[in-house]
């Protein structure tokens, strides 16, 4: 019976965490997502300055650095997300054998 218990209670635990784990990583999703689309608006920017003259080339880099980091920075919150769900999954008792 104690076994039992114990399963249980960590099944309940590893869900728990998960759960939490998920709502974190959806906030620093929604985070990122509009983090991303500031620095393409500013790469835009960044380009239309360097039209007219009024933005060096280097600026236009750095934009289109910040913007392309950002954009790994959101891809790795999204794995680290789905990696979460299958994590969930396996808790409930899903999985492969």
């Amino acid at each position: 019976m104690y076994n039992y218990q114990k399963i249980i209670l960590n099944a309940y635990v590893e869900v728990a965490n998960e759960l939490s784990k998920i709502q974190n990583l959806q906030q620093i999703n929604s985070l990122k997502k509009q983090q991303s689309d500031v620095l393409k608006r500013a790469v835009d920017t960044s380009n239309e300055l360097y039209k007219y003259a009024r933005a060096t080339y280097l600026e236009v880099l750095i934009a289109q650095q910040s913007a392309l980091q950002s954009n790994l920075e959101l891809i790795h919150a999204t794995r680290r997300q789905r990696i979460s769900r299958i994590n969930i999954y396996k808790a409930l008792g899903g999985g492969w054998r």
